[in-house]
Formats: structure tokens, sequence, C-alpha cells
């Protein structure tokens, strides 16, 4: 995840941690026969100061986040 939220609320991708987006990386993993999941938050902000997604849920577009 971006630091911030779009202007919109959206959570954002951060393309330069992920540069191909989280789909390819979920992708590859799944080629390796594991699974995948993502840490979400249920406060204001995650451990490391992220968005969390507190009274964002209804906002937060699904984690597609293809560059």
């Amino acid at each position: 995840m971006g630091k911030n939220r779009s202007k919109d609320g959206y959570l954002v991708p951060d393309f330069q941690r992920f540069p191909s987006g989280i789909k390819a990386l979920v992708d590859a993993i799944h080629d390796l026969g594991m699974k995948f999941g993502i840490y979400e938050s249920a406060g204001y902000l995650t451990c490391q100061r992220l968005p969390g997604s507190l009274g964002k849920s209804p906002r937060t577009k699904p984690p597609d986040f293809r560059p």
C-alpha cells in the first residue's frame, strides 16, 4: 500500500515496492503452489503507519493494483 490515500479516499498501490503490481506478485506465488493473503488493519493506521481500514472499508477498491 501507498503511504497515503487517493483524493477520493481509496487505498493506492506502492509501485516502488511492487513495480509490477500486487497481482503479478500473487500470480507468481500461486504458480509456486502457495497461497497469499493481504494484511489489513482494523484501525486508522497499520503498525507500519500506513492507512488502515477503520471507517474506510466501503471506500476500499479490491486489491487489483495493476501498474
